[in-house]
């Protein structure tokens, strides 16, 4: 699958039979200390968990290496917008070819597209006290996830209400080509094609949120983008949007407050406060 860059899929139980030992020839130093995937993996859950959200899903793969590379999809009622979940990226090497990283990203549940939007990315070296540090950074990076639902809700709102016209996508398919930043050139064609004929048609074209989506389907038939161009992906359509979004982040926080005298004692606080937001609520295109 597209989202464990080109590994072979495993489940947890046969991830936990991979030996914390290399697979190919390196003299690791005595600061070098590998930690089993499922350990990593373990402490994730029982992060995510602490924050009172459940694993929707998980996938798992080991490449040819024995590193692993996987996603943890995270679900709670109260933050079930039908849009997208909230989703984790983990991946670990027994080889030093790279350190133990954890990353935040989002997936569009209507056609499992993977996005990082890279606001929230860690990592740490195997050496010495790996296991003491590992913890904090699980905890750290897993909370800053789900703090950030509002704010990837708020984004994502922002690119359907930002209508596009024939200039607006060539700016932005421009900018995505050049220097390979998010797409390279070969896959400028397959994306504009991906947004003018969708494939699902609640991302009809005609704003950001159908155009973005057209990138994230085309990444997944090139096994999914690297973060970086995720990444990068997220920054054009996050300034072309940009009006959007901060409307959106203004809009629910009209600063009153709702407790003691500025509340009229013959109304009830949740009627005032319904009352003062109504005509903030954006319509969605």
């Amino acid at each position: 699958m597209y989202y464990i860059n080109q590994s072979q899929e495993v489940s947890y139980d046969q991830l936990k039979q991979v030996p914390a030992a290399p697979t190919c020839d390196i003299n690791p130093s005595k600061r070098w200390k590998p930690v089993h995937h499922h350990t990593l993996v373990d402490l994730v859950k029982d992060s995510v968990r602490s924050c009172g959200f459940n694993i929707h899903s998980e996938k798992y793969g080991i490449d040819k290496h024995r590193d692993m590379f996987a996603m943890l999809k995270l679900e709670r009622e109260d933050y079930d917008n039908g849009t997208f979940r909230n989703v984790i990226g983990i991946r670990n090497s027994h080889n030093q070819r790279f350190s133990a990283q954890l990353v935040g990203g989002s997936n569009v549940m209507v056609c499992d597209n993977l996005a990082f939007s890279g606001e929230f990315n860690c990592r740490r070296q195997h050496t010495t006290h790996i296991m003491r540090d590992l913890p904090r950074i699980v905890y750290q990076l897993t909370n800053d996830v789900v703090s950030s639902y509002n704010v990837q809700s708020n984004r994502y709102d922002g690119y359907k209400m930002t209508e596009l016209d024939n200039s607006d996508v060539a700016n932005i398919m421009n900018k995505a080509t050049r220097n390979n930043f998010a797409i390279s050139g070969g896959q400028y064609n397959k994306v504009l094609d991906e947004y003018e004929n969708p494939q699902h048609d609640v991302f009809e074209p005609g704003n950001a949120w159908s155009l973005f989506n057209a990138f994230t389907e085309i990444y997944k038939n090139y096994n999914g983008a690297d973060v970086r161009k995720s990444i990068n992906l997220h920054n054009i359509f996050d300034n072309h949007c940009a009006d959007a979004i901060e409307h959106l982040n203004t809009s629910y926080n009209p600063g009153y407050n709702y407790d003691g005298d500025l509340l009229d004692d013959d109304l009830d606080p949740q009627d005032v406060h319904a009352a003062q937001t109504q005509n903030a609520q954006p319509a969605l295109i």
